[in-house]
């Protein structure tokens, strides 16, 4: 993924209207929800989003990520569609906006 792909990947799933959450995977297997689009900052080809969790600011890029992604559909709802942009699901941190 390139700088410009990764910014615009992450514009378009944190101004989706509705809001729809979404996952993070880095490279090195870290995992992260994405609640609340107010959570992340993005620009360029690099982020930072909160971790609940530890209260960590965590910087990352477009080096770094492996995937981002909507969630597919649950088993109890196979009529919900997926928009999926990379890689399987596998399970992820959640974490939201302490507010």
């Amino acid at each position: 993924m390139t700088a410009s792909e990764f910014h615009e990947k992450m514009l378009c799933l944190l101004r989706r209207e509705p809001f729809q959450p979404f996952e993070i995977e880095l490279a090195d297997g870290r995992q992260f929800r994405v609640e609340n689009p107010l959570c992340v900052s993005a620009g360029g080809g690099s982020a930072a989003l909160g971790d609940e969790a530890t209260g960590d600011i965590i910087l990352f890029d477009y080096r770094v990520t492996r995937s981002l992604e909507i969630p597919g559909p649950r088993p109890s709802d196979p009529q919900a569609s997926a928009s999926s942009i990379t890689l399987p699901r596998t399970p992820v941190s959640r974490w939201s906006a302490p507010w």
